[in-house]
């Protein structure tokens, strides 16, 4: 084909709009599909107290005594797009930040209702609740201005030797069975009602576990007991336990007495990473069951 050909034809290829600009070929944000870019804007640029209400009311909760259960209502009919999901964002008190997906649990006419239930903190203190928004569940994760503040505590105590001797745990005096027992009670507020038949520390998790009690692999929450088999960390036969008494995004702070090197019955304010603790059980006491 001459030169002069092809460009007469180019010429009439582009005349007839076959080929079109990038810029036209990609969707302006407002004009994507619903769902994506248009939906994104519309509901960042709302108004918060246009886009509906947070509630927080405390309930009994399975590991903690207190609980919180959290609610979103809207009637902005952008959050009964299924493509919509919609979180709590949880500022925390030493200020790390996560996200829990709440479930809808209400659709009608009126509006949607959105709900989710928690009673497992790492951390104790005051948190920053927000509810957030994303698409199908992935990030980014937008904020919505909409809050409420919950103060979670804990009656794990301090970290101090506090324990007494007469206490009847029903275990050998000042042996990290009976500082736990001794930890526990004082939690539950009772003398003796943390079980005293459990046997050696290494018996304890299937114990507990039978009794009803939650147990975790790496993830401690105050109030635990933590929980090393023989051969983990340089644990020797009969196992080891301790109490939690605070936990950070790092590091596990908890107390015992007999674990030290050499054993000598002794109290111990200890610590270990929560990069270290993926081969250590966390079991959940903080409720008497």
């Amino acid at each position: 084909m001459k030169t002069k050909d092809f460009i007469l034809m180019l010429m009439m290829v582009v005349s007839a709009g076959i080929f079109t600009s990038c810029e036209q070929n990609t969707p302006n944000e407002d004009n994507r599909p619903l769902g994506e870019g248009n939906l994104v804007s519309t509901l960042r640029n709302a108004s918060s107290s246009s886009l509906g209400t947070f509630e927080v009311y405390p309930y009994s909760g399975y590991v903690y005594d207190t609980g919180f259960t959290f609610t979103f209502y809207s009637s902005f009919p952008h959050f009964a797009n299924p493509r919509v999901r919609v979180f709590v964002k949880f500022n925390s008190p030493l200020g790390f930040t996560g996200y829990e997906e709440m479930h809808k649990i209400d659709v009608s006419s009126s509006g949607v209702t959105f709900q989710f239930m928690k009673d497992r903190f790492r951390e104790v203190g005051t948190y920053r609740c927000e509810i957030a928004f994303s698409i199908d569940g992935d990030d980014p994760k937008y904020p919505l201005g909409i809050a409420q503040s919950i103060s979670v505590n804990s009656n794990a105590g301090p970290a101090i030797d506090d324990y007494n001797s007469s206490n009847n745990s029903g275990y050998s005096d000042r042996y990290c069975t009976a500082w736990v027992a001794w930890k526990v009670n004082q939690m539950w507020g009772t003398w003796n009602a943390f079980p005293s038949g459990l046997g050696n520390a290494e018996d304890w998790k299937d114990a507990l576990d039978g009794a009803g009690y939650d147990i975790e692999q790496g993830r401690a929450i105050p109030g635990d007991i933590i929980w090393f088999s023989p051969g983990t960390h340089h644990i020797e036969p009969p196992g080891h336990v301790g109490f939690v008494h605070s936990v950070t995004n790092s590091t596990i702070y908890y107390t015992d007495y007999n674990g030290g090197k050499p054993q000598n019955k002794t109290f111990g304010n200890r610590k270990i990473s929560t990069s270290s603790a993926s081969d250590v059980f966390f079991i959940h006491v903080q409720k008497q069951k």
